[in-house]
């Protein structure tokens, strides 16, 4: 049993895969079926919590928990999986290299079974929700859709670049809120817009140099202006950047985008 390999974390400790499975039942058997259905339970233990909270919540502020509502919030959650089910991965291959999965690892295994049960659910609750996409879901919770979906030590590394100095960004700005906006998965009940602190063309900038695309999509320029303020205010729709006079942190945010590209996996 590999040690070094880690999937759960509790009160930002890393515990190792054995340990915890030997803390769940001290008898049981080591072996895949067993280790997936423990790590599930386990996991989705964790989302009846939240979904108690959360109703409760709705409940003080006489705000209906519907079907939808619970569909959205679970849809949420399942995404966040994705990206801690990236970081397991990312921790199991250090600097994201694509090695061969072994079949007799049996935690490698387990980790991408849980992965498939969690696009399986996320692929279910589109259809309940009559085929709407991820981004659509979204909006019809009033909620505003993501920009990105980086994993989760890229928005470690965006935040850490943006919010130097405090030149594009607030060095103290939210990091859940942040995460959101560019990682998406489960949208923070407190959220607020980012404070940018350049000029709205270095956001389209910015989005045109992650994307690595000639022009911003209409959807992204629509979603941006609920995720970005600018002097207190709204950014408004964006429009795509003016060719040939670019402001002056193109080079830096063109770095930024150059290294976070290459942290692709």
């Amino acid at each position: 049993m590999d040690d070094k390999i880690y999937f759960i974390r509790d009160n930002e400790q890393q515990i190792p895969v054995y340990d915890f499975i030997k803390a769940m039942d001290p008898d049981a058997p080591i072996n895949p079926t067993h280790n997936f259905e423990l790590l599930k339970a386990r996991r989705l233990k964790m989302y009846d919590k939240a979904e108690q909270e959360y109703i409760a919540e709705r409940t003080i502020n006489r705000v209906e928990a519907g079907d939808l509502e619970k569909s959205v919030l679970y849809y949420g959650w399942l995404k966040n999986e994705l990206q801690i089910i990236a970081q397991w991965l990312s921790d199991t291959y250090p600097n994201g290299e694509k090695k061969r999965i072994k079949t007799s690892s049996a935690i490698q295994m387990e980790i991408l079974k849980y992965e498939r049960y969690v696009k399986t659910e996320m692929e279910r609750i589109e259809e309940l929700v009559n085929g709407r996409s991820d981004e659509s879901i979204s909006k019809n919770a009033g909620i505003p859709p993501h920009l990105f979906e980086f994993d989760p030590a890229q928005c470690q590394y965006l935040y850490g670049k943006l919010t130097k100095d405090g030149h594009f960004l607030p060095e103290k700005t939210n990091q859940t809120h942040f995460n959101y906006v560019f990682g998406g998965g489960l949208y923070p009940e407190d959220f607020k817009p980012l404070r940018w602190n350049r000029s709205k063309q270095a956001i389209g900038e910015l989005i045109l140099l992650l994307t690595r695309k000639p022009s911003i999509s209409r959807g992204k320029k629509r979603n941006a202006r609920n995720l970005f303020l600018k002097n207190n205010k709204t950014i408004g729709e964006l429009s795509n950047p003016k060719k040939g006079e670019p402001t002056k942190d193109y080079g830096i945010l063109e770095e930024i985008a150059k290294s976070i590209n290459t942290r692709s996996v």
